[in-house]
């Protein structure tokens, strides 16, 4: 039998001193060890047991549990190890009637994959890190979370996500958007309150359109789609209150702009909100239809509009044509008073009592202090 190469035989067994030889067969043993051991977590975690706890986290987030609910078809692995993967997760809020002649309204948020990933090198530091990515809302959300003895840190990213899909906005208005959002959110809260919540917000819709020419406003009429365009929000977070340092739209249809501030809660739903948001339609779009100019009325005509028959409508609108209103009250509860102050004016009549309260002059935003070890190992894992 032909001897084997020089090289091949020194990497054999034999070639190696007999320490080298037992060092090697206790290595095979650890290897041994951990394949079968992360074979067995994979096969035996209880993925039913960690589905009920996070819908059960989530539901501690609601101010009530008659608001809404988490849905999760799927929860399994992740090939990122250490990590898991959710498959079908349905975000449902209900918002109740508001009148006896009025029915609940339903909500749901879908996302088609959900996967996060837990960093075992952070967690050696006193910090536990999860990164996760999600695909639903018509694009994509990238973020992390971390928490510490120190407190809790947010960052979420949204890449061309629907804003008829966001909660908050599509609630507000009330009507179809369509578009894209794009931005980011920073928070940190130290000690894990919201009353000392440091960060920022900045995000961009591009292509906004509202309404779809089919939903009616007051149940009375359709609004044809109206293009807004590109509007920018910028706001900073200090000691737990969110200031809007920028909301303005300037489209060919209907131009926005809006100021104030947002004091926040450990429960993001009971945020209390000061701002003023003034909006009002161009002459394009009131001569859009005959549906526009009966709304709106045409630019120049002394005849009343639909808009000025309302009482409160009536009251909002100002000289150049736009509707100004003050919005208070909680984030899921909020309320549009009609005011007379405009965008960037003092607030000489105040209509309630959040508007007494005096909006802090514009300071640059600073972004938030990391709550994370200073040693590089936050980028690992």
């Amino acid at each position: 039998m032909k001897p084997l190469p020089l090289p091949i035989r020194a990497l054999s067994l034999k070639a190696l001193p007999p320490k080298g030889r037992l060092a090697l067969r206790w290595v095979g043993y650890v290897a041994a060890y951990l394949t079968v051991l992360v074979l067995f977590f994979y096969l035996t975690f209880p993925f039913e047991q960690l589905k009920r706890r996070i819908i059960t986290a989530y539901a501690g987030t609601l101010s009530s549990p008659a608001n809404g609910h988490l849905e999760i078809d799927d929860l399994s692995w992740s090939w990122a190890f250490p990590g898991v993967v959710a498959h079908g997760v349905r975000m449902v809020s209900i918002e109740p009637a508001t009148t006896s002649d009025s029915e609940a309204k339903t909500k749901v948020i879908t996302l088609e994959r959900l996967a996060a990933r837990f960093s075992p090198l952070m967690w050696l530091f006193g910090t536990n890190e999860v990164s996760f990515s999600a695909t639903g809302m018509g694009g994509d959300v990238n973020g992390s979370f971390s928490s510490s003895s120190k407190g809790r840190e947010y960052t979420v990213e949204l890449h061309d996500v629907s804003p008829g899909q966001l909660p908050m906005i599509a609630q507000t208005i009330g009507l179809p958007l369509a578009g894209t959002v794009n931005g980011e959110v920073q928070l940190v809260l130290p000690e894990g309150k919201a009353a000392m919540a440091q960060g920022d917000v900045s995000f961009t819709m591009d292509n906004l359109e509202i309404g779809d020419g089919k939903a009616k406003i007051r149940n009375t009429l359709a609004l044809p789609t109206a293009q807004v365009g590109k509007l920018e929000l910028k706001a900073s977070i200090t000691s737990g209150q969110l200031k809007l340092d920028l909301l303005k739209a300037a489209g060919p249809d209907l131009a926005l702009e809006g100021e104030g501030k947002v004091r926040l809660n450990d429960k993001l739903q009971q945020s209390t909100a000061d701002l003023v948001v003034s909006f009002g339609f161009t002459d394009r779009y009131r001569m859009k239809s005959d549906v526009t100019k009966a709304l709106l009325g045409e630019p120049g005509s002394a005849v009343p509009s639909l808009f000025d028959m309302d009482p409160t409508l009536k009251r909002a609108k100002r000289p150049d044509g736009s509707y100004n209103f003050l919005m208070t009250g909680t984030l899921d509860r909020l309320h549009f008073i009609p005011t007379t102050q405009s965008v960037g004016s003092q607030r000489n009549a105040p209509t309630s009592p959040a508007a007494t309260r005096k909006t802090p002059s514009p300071s640059k935003s600073k972004r938030p202090r990391s709550l994370r070890p200073a040693s590089g190992a936050a980028d690992a894992g």
